[in-house]
């Protein structure tokens, strides 16, 4: 049986698939403005704020502040004006929605239940998330209003780390059974599941390339994770980076050129970026702080 390290209650995401098996990558476009990093920085226990910076590490900016104290794995929209992100309340993860530089923070879930990595579906509109319940983790989406909850999944096992492919056609997420924690995708609504990996290693969805030919996962073997790329049929597995750190949660930037993951540096997970090729690797935070559920917007389709 194998470890499944990377299952974490405030760190749980499923990936999407548009174009999944097209015969063609298809093509999308994307924000003139200035690539923009979201991501969690942990000061202390129960105190985390959302932070942004520039994809080159520069004009850092904390958006939440303390209000709400615990705040968690932000992500922009596609139209770049609304943030996603999870918040403590009332004793669980709940959903918000606020403007892109956090003002005017909305709660849309309010349940028993944690809920768990949220992205947005393509055109601003919907977004993808899981819920942790005693028994197990399912996936769900929700309007951005909070209304029209519906379910993609009722399982005896866990279905975490949702994101919706650029184009909206499909989901990638991570299964966890068995002991086994594999990739899946599925159509938008739950249905015609595939397995991508079925290996010995732990492996963990993160990303699709912004024209849906690739799925970015963490491949986990003897407790260190690297970086791949798959095709979402399963085919053509290829490392983009192995450096020793312990890598995980990568996320394309808009137009595929690039990467930006979290990594550990001196046993602090800090923010690094690199190409697409997993050529020229640079540290973008470099606190003593924990900086990470790292996230990238999609790109506009």
């Amino acid at each position: 049986m194998r470890a499944t390290r990377r299952f974490r209650a405030a760190a749980v995401s499923v990936l999407s698939v548009g174009v999944l098996w097209s015969a063609s990558p298809a093509t999308a476009t994307y924000s003139t403005e200035p690539v923009k990093i979201t991501f969690s920085r942990i000061r202390a226990q129960e105190k985390s704020d959302l932070w942004t910076a520039r994809f080159n590490g520069r004009e850092f900016r904390n958006i939440t502040d303390g209000h709400p104290p615990r705040a968690y794995a932000g992500k922009l929209s596609p139209d770049r004006l609304s943030l996603v992100y999870l918040a403590k309340k009332d004793g669980n993860l709940e959903l918000f929605v606020a403007r892109a530089d956090g003002s005017r923070p909305k709660r849309i879930t309010r349940t028993p239940q944690d809920e768990l990595w949220p992205n947005w579906g393509p055109g601003s509109g919907r977004i993808i998330f899981a819920r942790q319940s005693i028994t197990d983790t399912d996936l769900f989406t929700i309007r951005v209003d909070g209304k029209k909850i519906h379910r993609l999944s009722d399982n005896n096992h866990d279905e975490l780390y949702p994101v919706f492919n650029p184009f909206g056609g499909a989901v990638a997420f991570t299964v966890i059974r068995g002991g086994e924690q594999d990739i899946f995708v599925s159509d938008p609504d739950g249905r015609d599941r595939r397995p991508v990996t079925a290996t010995p290693a732990v492996e963990t969805s993160c990303d699709w390339s912004p024209d849906g030919s690739k799925i970015l996962l963490v491949k986990e073997v003897d407790g260190k994770g690297d970086l791949y790329t798959i095709s979402p049929s399963g085919a053509n597995l290829k490392a983009v980076s192995k450096t020793g750190r312990d890598e995980s949660y990568g996320y394309f930037a808009p137009g595929g050129r690039q990467i930006a993951y979290e990594a550990k540096d001196g046993g602090r997970v800090q923010i690094f970026t690199m190409t697409a090729a997993g050529r020229n690797k640079k540290q973008r935070t470099r606190t003593d702080f924990a900086d990470n559920r790292l996230q990238l917007p999609p790109p506009v389709v």
